[in-house]
């Protein structure tokens, strides 16, 4: 049994149009919605990681009641 391949080739004119079509169909890039995203990540992981300093603050904080060591 034979494979039959078939290929199918842009002529220049279609390559054309298809890149033109493209370029005009891309979308202007905008910095600030990137920005304000990075901006709320940033700010979350650093609420999160003062929180989680908070309550290893807490903990040693018990912890050395109970054990009645010196934090």
């Amino acid at each position: 049994m034979t494979a039959m391949i078939h290929t199918a080739r842009l002529t220049d004119a279609m390559e054309r149009d298809l890149m033109r079509g493209a370029l005009e169909n891309q979308a202007n890039a905008n910095p600030m919605p990137l920005i304000k995203t990075l901006s709320r990540a940033f700010t979350a992981f650093y609420s999160y990681i003062a929180e989680v300093n908070a309550a290893m603050n807490c903990a040693r904080a018990t912890n050395a009641k109970y054990s009645g060591s010196q934090w």
